[in-house]
């Protein structure tokens, strides 16, 4: 989106009160996850994701099987297929990425924000880059 069309969007949101990541966080967080499983691209990075659990939270004492974070991984790279939000960066959505999870899924977003973060960075291509100061 052009600067100019991102600001005439910012101010029709402004006098709607809507929030231009309305429709996409308004999607049941299942919904959203199970898009990444259709486009066979939770398939293609899964051995990363695997790899990414092991190292992120496998040795935590309260760690669950991996299973219960895919999940979390399927939401984040269906987040980053979205076409409205290819665009933004993590920290642009961040907060309502995290309302979205909250408010549909069990499990407290401390817990799996990790995956959905390393899921949103798979389909970016951005794995390799320094995570957010909020998380560092």
């Amino acid at each position: 989106m052009k600067k100019s069309e991102r600001r005439e969007q910012e101010e029709l949101d402004e006098a709607t009160n809507v929030s231009p990541y309305t429709s996409v966080f308004e999607e049941d967080v299942e919904e959203i996850s199970a898009r990444a499983e259709e486009s066979g691209r939770f398939e293609q990075f899964e051995p990363d994701c695997r790899h990414h659990y092991g190292v992120t939270y496998a040795n935590e004492a309260d760690a669950a099987e991996f299973e219960e974070y895919s999940i979390a991984y399927r939401y984040g790279m269906g987040l980053a297929e979205q076409k409205s939000l290819r665009n933004d960066n993590w920290s642009d959505i961040e907060h309502q990425v995290r309302e979205g999870w909250e408010s549909r899924e069990e499990g407290t977003w401390e817990r799996f924000q990790e995956a959905v973060y390393y899921g949103w960075n798979s389909i970016r291509g951005d794995h390799d880059l320094q995570r957010p100061e909020s998380r560092q």
